[in-house]
């Protein structure tokens, strides 16, 4: 847009005045520049017709510029256009001339001097308008906020909406009777709370350029023509954003004021939980509304999952406690902003059993949260519906367990769920451990058990009693027992119990009430050519007693199920001792390996040994044993290491169900035997390394990287052994860690084919061992502590160690390993 303005010169000659015919000056000229070619066409103009001085055309063009706005002026310089003849011939005669437009000018350049003062101070305030940079909120007239669709926020009301939305922001600018040179530059501040990238366009309504300066929230727009009177818009692409503070005010900064508030939010857990220590039960804060969204009255609950036939008690350790917290906008709690809530005045407890807590929150503030503080634990009361089950594993041995019934929760066990009116959350699980259980102690060693009873903190009151009792007749013989309280940390065991050993019975009497758990125990029994059977009784279950071990009386060397012996058209041609089969048994160990085994048929016509091409998946016809028939009697020659598993869980589920698959594996071992984390150091103190055995370890175990932190400990002792991990997402366990360790290898339970995760693992370790003991020139070497096979090829040399008696060190090729020679055999 354009404006036309109008400027003349007046020159008076010999008493009359002339009107130099206007100029027409489009908006980009300013007024400087047009007074400046206005006095050069009126010099031009007197010095064509009267030759007079530039001093005097100077005086005469502010005298004509002066009185240009007087409109008598106008009238007079039309009736001097009338006299515009005689003028000029008068002009031709210099001196004259010169003389009289000196006089007549005179006057009128003293009358006009006081509004030539005035057109200068004009002139400066007209400068500063045309400058290079000016303020660009000067030029902001209205300003804004628009969804990504176009729709305007609201400018009344608080708008929530999700960070880091994309918004439009449209600026609207305004030029009112103000000019701006070619190349004048309009910077505008961006409104904060709003975020931008770089970018830049044009405007061809007047030919402006404007760019973005995302560093530092700028909006520069330069006129690459003058402008005057213009109005203009630039539409931005935005987006909301802040990195903690949720609620914002976006001013614009507009000639109105315009404002807009948000609230931001992100998608965060509404409910947290976090944990102060490790307890059977709840020491730590449930934070309620962390997403922001509840206001008003609101109730603040807590519910533990019923388990069938099962009863719990609650024992508060700390009064329920209440207290509200600012949050960032990403949810995280803000502990400096802790206020407490007063009971009775900011909250009532409406409800405070172990199944239901409930609190509710009078004027809920919707912008912060509100953490419960629960501290308490939980003690078992009584079963009136459990899980019993009895399994043989071994050909010979079987183990029984009672454990509670499963849930519906994440681990089966027991579940706190923590909830509002909006949502609901699981925020601790945890499985349940058995009531009664056994294992073998140490390898496929019978007569020699683990015994676990009360594995969770449970109610006793003095006077009851935990019986173990021998079927059979022969005597129990226990270690020291133990017991630790609902935080895991160990009590004094006859602080609350006593122990009586009447031969074929271990009672334990309760002294005083409590609500504690107890260790796992070694138990010895001797078979006395008579089968081991254990029974166990406890309160929980009234006038019940349940088996946890049978363990068949076998000669050292005879025959398993002797009536299911195949017929001559069978084609089962692998080891049956885990399917009923008729089978061979021999008892061997490291100690007093099976070398050479002669079996001798009386009547082979009738009943013939079938060369075994395979023993499981590692032993193989012809490569570790072989079957020779000498004089119409079969000759088997067998070389048997011992392979132990052992699965260091503290789940007793997961641990049972590892036990089951490696069972099903059909890959030979000895054993397979589950070791609590409470009992591995006790398991240590009188484990034989073996490079035979393996271990695996659970990540889920409860205590921070505790599954490595034992497993570390293993490798410590034995450098050989061979260990494994597994459990949920152990494909996803930190390279640095498994290095520490050097494992054989991972199961992920949460992977596909997990029973040939575990074949190949097994699969390998049996490689591992066969590589190493397939060597020509070993030497086996038990110590105390260890045994050690080595290769003697491999030996440099070895020596003492100065001022240490019992320890030796081999110096080999690739490693330096150390031996303790203590009782060495």
């Amino acid at each position: 847009m354009y404006k036309r303005q109008r400027h003349g010169i007046v020159v008076t000659a010999l008493g009359l005045s002339q009107v130099i015919t206007p100029v027409m000056a489009l908006a980009e000229t300013t007024e400087q520049e047009q007074t400046i070619r206005t006095l050069d066409n009126s010099n031009h103009l007197l010095e064509s017709t009267s030759g007079v001085a530039n001093e005097t055309n100077t005086s005469d063009a502010q005298t004509t510029e002066t009185t240009q706005t007087d409109r008598s002026s106008e009238e007079s310089g039309e009736a001097t256009s009338k006299t515009d003849a005689a003028t000029t011939s008068q002009s031709e005669t210099p001196a004259t001339t010169s003389s009289t437009h000196t006089a007549d000018t005179t006057d009128s350049t003293q009358t006009s001097s006081s509004e030539t003062e005035s057109k200068e101070a004009k002139g400066a305030e007209k400068s500063s308008r045309v400058s290079t940079r000016i303020n660009g909120q000067e030029l902001l007239e209205k300003g804004t906020l628009l969804t990504i669709a176009g729709e305007e926020f609201s400018q009344t009301e608080e708008t929530r909406i999700l960070n880091n939305s994309p918004v439009k922001l449209k600026l609207d600018f305004e030029i009112n009777d103000e000019d701006y040179l070619a190349g004048t530059t309009a910077v505008f501040d961006l409104p904060e709370g709003l975020g931008f990238s770089d970018m830049q366009g044009t405007n061809e309504a007047i030919n402006a350029s404007w760019a973005v300066d995302s560093a530092a929230h700028q909006l520069t727009i330069t006129f690459n023509q003058s402008v005057h009177d213009a109005s203009f818009s630039i539409e931005l692409t935005s987006y909301l954003y802040s990195e903690d503070k949720p609620q914002l005010t976006i001013e614009i900064g507009d000639q109105n004021q315009t404002s807009y508030t948000i609230d931001l939010y992100e998608e965060v857990d509404p409910i947290q939980y976090v944990s102060e220590k490790n307890v059977f039960g709840m020491q730590g804060m449930v934070y309620y509304n962390t997403d922001r969204t509840l206001s008003g009255t609101e109730t603040l609950s807590l519910h533990l999952v019923e388990t069938p036939g099962a009863s719990f008690k609650k024992i508060e350790t700390q009064p329920l406690k209440v207290f509200s917290y600012e949050v960032d906008i990403k949810g995280k709690i803000k502990p400096e902003t802790q206020t407490a809530l007063v009971e009775g005045t900011d909250y009532t407890i409406t409800s405070n059993s172990l199944y239901n807590t409930a609190v509710e929150v009078k004027q809920m503030d919707k912008q912060k949260a509100y953490g419960v503080s629960y501290q308490f634990t939980m003690s078992l009361t009584a079963l009136t519906d459990y899980t019993s089950s009895f399994s043989k594993g071994y050909p010979t041995t079987g183990f029984g367990s009672v454990q509670l019934k499963q849930t519906a929760a994440q681990n089966r066990g027991f579940s706190f769920t923590a909830a509002t009116s909006k949502d609901e959350k699981e925020v601790d699980s945890r499985y349940y451990m058995g009531v009664a259980s056994a294992s073998f102690m140490n390898g496929l060693s019978k007569g020699n058990y683990y015994v676990s009873i009360h594995q969770m903190p449970t109610e006793m009151k003095a006077g009851q009693q935990i019986i173990l009792s021998s079927q059979n007749g022969q005597p129990i013989t226990a270690k020291q027992l133990t017991a630790r309280d609902a935080f895991y940390q160990n009590v004094t065991f006859t602080d609350y119990f006593s122990v009586e050993n009447n031969g074929d019975k271990l009672i334990v009497t309760a002294t005083k009430d409590s609500n504690l758990t107890l260790g796992s125990t070694n138990i010895t029994v001797p078979f006395d050519q008579k089968d081991i059977i254990l029974n166990v009784s406890t309160p929980l279950i009234a006038n019940k007693e349940f088996k946890i071990v049978e363990d068949n009386y076998v000669e050292p060397i005879s025959v398993l199920n002797p009536n299911n012996a195949e017929t001559a058209w069978g084609n089962y041609d692998q080891n049956g001792a885990y399917m009923s089969d008729t089978s061979i048994n021999i008892e061997g160990s490291n100690s007093q390996p099976i070398e050479n085994l002669q079996m001798f048929i009386e009547h082979p016509e009738y009943l013939s040994l079938r060369k075994v091409s395979k023993v499981g998946f590692y032993y193989t016809l012809g490569t570790d044993y072989t079957i020779e028939e000498v004089a119409a009697v079969s000759y088997t020659h067998l070389d048997v290491y011992k392979r132990q598993v052992y699965i260091v869980d503290d789940n007793f589920f997961n641990g049972n169900l590892m036990k089951k698959m490696i069972t099903e594996s059909h890959v030979p071992y000895s054993m397979v035997e589950i070791i609590s984390p409470e009992e591995l150091d006790s398991f240590l103190e009188g484990y034989l390394t073996d490079v035979n055995d393996l271990f695996l370890f659970s990540i889920e175990m409860m205590g921070f990287d505790r599954s490595f932190q034992l497993a570390g400990r293993l490798r410590e002792q034995c450098k050989k052994c061979q260990i494994a991990f597994y459990g949920a997402y152990a494909s996803k366990i930190e390279i640095k860690k498994l290095n520490l360790i050097c494992p054989l290898g991972i199961i992920d339970t949460e992977e596909k084919d997990v029973a040939m995760q575990l074949r190949n693992l097994l699969t390998e370790a049996i490689e591992v061992k066969r590589s190493l003991l397939g060597k020509k020139h070993l030497l086996k070497i038990v110590s105390k502590r260890e045994l050690m096979i080595v290769d003697a090829e491999a030996i440099n040399y070895i020596t003492t160690i100065k001022g240490e008696r019992n320890r030796i060190v081999f110096h080999q090729k690739k490693s330096v390993c150390l031996l303790y020679t203590s009782r060495c055999v």
